[in-house]
């Protein structure tokens, strides 16, 4: 389910067709219900729609992603 972080670098019109794509790999009941969450969340949720969180094409990142990334 670790995927479903990842769907922030995707462009914001092809994140919906591929959190199905992740949430078709919930195998268990916890990755079932982070689906749900993710879904209710970041993609339902009026505040907090898919162009507001894409970083597809963008030249920043949040400072969490380069704190990741920099530890790499």
């Amino acid at each position: 389910m670790g995927r479903l972080w990842g769907l922030s670098f995707l462009p914001e019109d092809i994140i919906p067709v591929a959190y199905e794509s992740v949430r078709q790999l919930a195998t268990n009941q916890q990755h079932k219900q982070l689906a749900a969450y993710f879904s209710k969340q970041w993609l339902e949720n009026p505040q907090f729609p898919p162009r507001n969180w894409s970083v597809f094409k963008k030249r920043y990142a949040p400072t969490t992603t380069w704190k990741v990334l920099n530890k790499m």
